[in-house]
């Protein structure tokens, strides 16, 4: 399981992964996080659609992280901010893009 204890400051080449969104998310920008598909847990915790780019997704599961599909070196799942501080950590992670929400225009 992912250590989600205190939360840390991201390092450049942790901000370098992560999707424009994401690093707003993570500074708690409430107009950011509006746009992001989001759902609950059973246990309560928000947690977040990204799109991550790695060729190692079993290191993914390995972690505790809600998978919902595999393609090639694409993992879509379902992370809290927790747990999308400490994905981007991994070396595996190339990169992480954000779900966002499709509204009918």
């Amino acid at each position: 399981m992912l250590d989600c204890g205190a939360q840390r400051s991201l390092s450049d080449s942790e901000r370098a992964k992560l999707h424009p969104f994401l690093i707003e998310l993570l500074n708690n920008n409430p107009q950011v996080e509006k746009m992001i598909s989001s759902s609950y847990r059973a246990d309560g915790a928000k947690q977040y659609e990204v799109i991550i780019r790695t060729d190692q997704p079993d290191e993914l599961k390995k972690h505790g992280i809600q998978i919902s599909s595999v393609f090639g070196d694409v993992v879509v799942a379902r992370v809290t901010k927790d747990e999308l501080r400490k994905i981007v950590s991994l070396s595996s992670v190339r990169s992480v893009e954000a779900g966002t929400r499709n509204v009918i225009q």
